[in-house]
């Protein structure tokens, strides 16, 4: 089905590529592999750990990594870091093996999905309320243009994950 190309998520955090990557890949019957989940499984540390301890090239570079084995496989539903698609390397993988979905959301319905993460989320770490949404916006401006590749575009804000997956079951199977 669908040429046996991936379907990658990419969009910034809390737009639901996780969420709704593991319902489309479920509803396509395909493998869901999540990259920052992938490099966590393996590191036994969490994003946030690794950043800390390690630096954001090294995180970098093991997703960089990451990105290239899900581009050697076929028929599975790849959800991509936020910042994957800054290299690259990693955007010529992507094109060259599959659609590229984006999904989006309004800065409000990041900040809400994630205001009780941000410890998590090391872009986020350490920042003041009044800084929040300054940071936000600041990095979907920097993003934006490395996401302009996408096929398909998709609004998360206020969607069940599920209705979401099936909009982009349909728009992607006109496309292959």
């Amino acid at each position: 089905m669908f040429n046996n190309k991936n379907i990658y998520l990419v969009g910034f955090m809390a737009t639901g590529k996780t969420t709704i990557g593991k319902i489309l890949a479920e509803k396509l019957n395909r493998r869901f592999i999540d990259t920052d989940r992938e490099i966590v499984r393996k590191k036994k540390k969490s994003i946030a750990r690794i950043f800390k301890i390690e630096g954001e090239k090294v995180f970098r570079t093991m997703e960089r990594k990451e990105i290239v084995r899900a581009a050697r496989l076929r028929d599975a539903v790849v959800a991509l870091g936020g910042g994957a698609l800054i290299d690259e390397r990693n955007r010529k993988s992507v094109y060259r093996t599959g659609v590229l979905v984006h999904l989006t959301a309004t800065t409000r319905a990041i900040m809400r999905r994630i205001r009780n993460d941000k410890t998590l989320r090391p872009i986020l770490r350490n920042l003041p309320h009044s800084n929040f949404k300054g940071r936000i916006e600041y990095l979907l401006k920097v993003r934006r243009p490395f996401y302009k590749g996408a096929r398909i575009v998709m609004d998360t804000t206020g969607a069940p994950p599920e209705k979401t997956a099936v909009r982009i079951y349909k728009k992607v199977k006109k496309i292959l």
